[in-house]
């Protein structure tokens, strides 16, 4: 280009008169490559999110999935993981491990529970929990500190949900995996599946949804950074790109 044009002002005018038509081309057209790649990947997280609902269907075990979907970032794997302890028991700094195990397990009980029951039970069932479960699967949630509190009908009093100390977080992970041993025992044949699991679904909020937002400190991730929220059946999925793959970051709940 002869920049000398710019000495001009009649030159100025049609230079500045191009510009101003064709910005907004150049970034409608940024906008919809950017729309286009987004729809892509949000694709590709409901892809993620079907095939980690199957892989628990055929396995009935949150370890493996974890172990196979989730992000491999230690920080980020800690955040999730604090994300269910109290503040009192945040405050202790147990060891990571052991808060990964402990989260590892209260998926597990938490989801197998919940499966059992929309698999065996009507809608609107109006007994109370311990007779809607065998008796072998409510002693031994009973006997549980931690998880025996879901058989209160009142609310849990202040401290009930904290752990004290080493002891309390690896009772707590030892009685996830007797449980949810006990309901692998109990479950129905393709409870993911099942007419009475499905007719359970239609009676909650619940709706297979999927969406993008940004990150938050929340989750231990950036302001700029994009997360895709798929919701499949129980599952409501926070899924992230690492290393060029989407993976798991969290599992949301309302």
């Amino acid at each position: 280009m002869n920049y000398r044009c710019f000495q001009f002002p009649f030159f100025r005018k049609v230079i500045i008169a191009l510009l101003i038509t064709t910005f907004p081309f150049i970034a409608n057209a940024q906008q919809q490559k950017n729309e286009t790649v987004d729809k892509e990947k949000l694709n590709q997280a409901e892809k993620l999110a079907d095939r980690f609902v199957q892989r628990f269907a055929e396995t009935l075990d949150f370890g493996i999935c974890y172990k196979e979907f989730f992000v491999t970032d230690f920080r980020k794997r800690i955040v999730n993981s604090n994300s269910m302890l109290s503040t009192k028991s945040k405050k202790r700094k147990f060891p990571p491990y052991l808060v990964e195990q402990f989260y590892i397990g209260l998926m597990n009980e938490m989801y197998l529970a919940n499966i059992y029951d929309m698999n065996v039970n009507k809608p609107k069932d109006g007994r109370k929990l311990e007779e809607k479960l065998p008796l072998e699967i409510v002693m031994a949630t009973k006997a549980s500190p931690y998880f025996g509190l879901r058989f209160k009908e009142s609310c849990c009093k202040e401290g009930e949900e904290d752990f004290k100390n080493l002891a309390d977080i690896k009772r707590a992970i030892a009685d996830a995996k007797k449980i949810s041993a006990l309901y692998r025992k109990y479950m129905l044949p393709n409870p993911l599946s099942s007419d009475n699991y499905k007719e359970n679904l239609k009676g909650t909020t619940i709706r297979n949804t999927s969406e993008i937002s940004k990150g938050n400190s929340e989750f231990g991730t950036r302001n700029d950074t994009d997360l895709f929220f798929v919701t499949r059946d129980l599952f409501t999925f926070v899924i992230i790109e690492e290393h060029g793959k989407l993976k798991v970051l969290a599992l949301a709940f309302d």
